[in-house]
């Protein structure tokens, strides 16, 4: 039986407020859901194998999404430039483009509901790649968890971009010209909400 533990990329970027998706149940639960469905693993986005980076489906139970397709024209939408939480200082910032947590709560935008939700995790060989690091010993380390309104939910674009180019902070993999149309696709009608507190 493979051992897994919890990344502190996780632990940092999938939290309520962030625009990410995120759970209620605690990290020993999440542990051993993840584990008592290992069996369904498939291949992450990007690899064609199960040693690298996987997959891992459980149920939606306590699970939300980070972002919503309430929006129009008229929507107030702010942009942040920033780097992700925990990741090395020479890592490229981005452009972020987020609702207001306050807007969307005094405005009743409804979130995205989750009616599926993914575990990615990465073995201990995926982490360390490109100068990165693990937060245990174990052989695999959840790094993200994906809730959405759809079985496999697209990456988001420039993290795509960032990981077929293996810049600073992201790893290797091969994306078809359909994944990334898909995802442009996809993502370009939805946006997050954030906390300002805590993003």
């Amino acid at each position: 039986m493979i051992t897994l533990g919890i990344s502190s990329f996780y632990k940092l970027n999938n939290v309520k407020g962030s625009g990410n998706s995120y759970t209620f149940l605690n990290k020993e639960e999440l542990v051993a859901i993840v584990l008592s469905n290992w069996h369904l693993r498939k291949a992450g986005q990007g690899e064609t194998t199960l040693d690298r980076k996987v997959v891992v489906p459980i149920p939606v139970d306590y699970c939300y999404t980070g972002f919503t397709r309430d929006f129009n024209e008229r929507t107030y939408i702010k942009t942040k430039i920033s780097r992700r939480k925990g990741q090395p200082l020479n890592e490229a910032p981005t452009i972020t483009n987020y609702i207001p947590l306050t807007y969307a709560v005094k405005n009743y935008l409804k979130m995205e509901e989750a009616k599926y939700v993914n575990v990615v995790c990465y073995s201990a060989a995926v982490l360390l790649e490109n100068n990165g690091t693990r937060t245990t010993d174990c052989d695999f380390e959840i790094v993200t968890i994906v809730c959405s309104p759809i079985a496999d939910e697209p990456m988001l674009p420039m993290t795509m971009a960032n990981n077929e180019l293996e810049m600073s902070g992201y790893t290797k993999s091969h994306y078809t010209s359909e994944e990334y149309a898909k995802a442009i696709v996809y993502w370009q009608g939805r946006i997050r909400v954030v906390d300002e507190n805590t993003f």
